[in-house]
């Protein structure tokens, strides 16, 4: 019994909780909850923010790239040399330097339409079917991409090829005569393979940049003394290289072989009174 004295005691002498540890604790809590409520607005106000964001640096990333690619890409993939030559187009007329030409036709003059300008040029020719008699003239430029030289190594002929000519007309304009001042080069057709003078001190190997351009003239002959009586077909092929590589650039006349003809009696040969036809 004296056992159960003390414990009873002990009961009754021990320390009572405080009547507002269950609130002060529920406050606890509150204060807790309300700190993980403003973390998570934090946290949601954060992906809001960057909800609006995204969309702009995304266009802003759309655009750089539609803009700036395309750039880059062009940089990189585009031709280190551009060769453009001046034939059978913008009223080009061949000749020596521009006049006196020849034409072969394979049609009688009654098919051949006179040019609306009343002008003689190598653009009329071509566009009603007519093949240079003896020469054949055209000019050539090239020109670098980029500050890097390029090296232009040579010419030659390639894809030569005869056929016999159907002569039915001849076309002459008026003969006139000059001189040129920029490298030229002569081409012979004549021998199997055609041969290539060059004229003017022009030498190879020379180089071109996006700052240095050369321009030269280009005549090529199929001898009238030994006329073949047929058309010659022929392609240049342009050797050059850039920054350790070699390329190979085929110049032809728009995608098909210049043509140049010779024959022995081109009797029947019409000029240009006006815009009428004259024997």
């Amino acid at each position: 019994m004296a056992t159960d004295d003390h414990q009873d005691d002990r009961t009754a002498h021990a320390p009572k909780a405080p009547l507002n540890q269950k609130a002060a604790a529920s406050e606890n809590g509150r204060t807790f909850q309300a700190g993980r409520d403003l973390h998570n607005i934090s946290i949601n106000l954060g992906n809001i923010i960057w909800l609006l964001i995204f969309p702009v640096i995304a266009a802003v990333g759309l655009l750089a790239y539609s803009v700036v690619w395309p750039m880059l890409r062009q940089s990189v993939s585009a031709e280190p040399l551009t060769v453009s030559i001046a034939y059978a187009k913008g009223g080009v007329s061949n000749g020596n330097p521009g006049c006196g030409n020849l034409w072969m036709f394979d049609r009688p003059l009654s098919l051949i339409r006179p040019p609306v300008s009343g002008i003689l040029n190598e653009t009329w020719a071509q566009e009603a079917g007519g093949v240079d008699m003896f020469t054949t003239w055209f000019k050539i430029s090239l020109q670098g991409a980029s500050v890097d030289a390029v090296n232009i190594h040579g010419m030659r002929i390639i894809d030569v090829d005869r056929t016999p000519a159907t002569a039915k007309q001849f076309v002459a304009d008026q003969a006139c005569g000059g001189t040129t001042d920029v490298r030229n080069f002569q081409i012979n057709l004549d021998p199997t393979p055609p041969q290539i003078i060059y004229n003017n001190g022009m030498t190879f190997a020379f180089t071109v940049s996006n700052s240095d351009i050369e321009e030269f003239d280009v005549k090529a002959v199929l001898n009238s003394k030994n006329a073949c009586d047929c058309i010659s077909r022929w392609r240049l092929a342009l050797d050059w290289s850039h920054m350790g590589k070699s390329y190979t650039t085929v110049i032809d006349n728009n995608g098909v072989p210049f043509q140049t003809a010779a024959v022995h009696s081109f009797s029947a040969t019409a000029r240009l009174d006006g815009k009428e036809w004259v024997r």
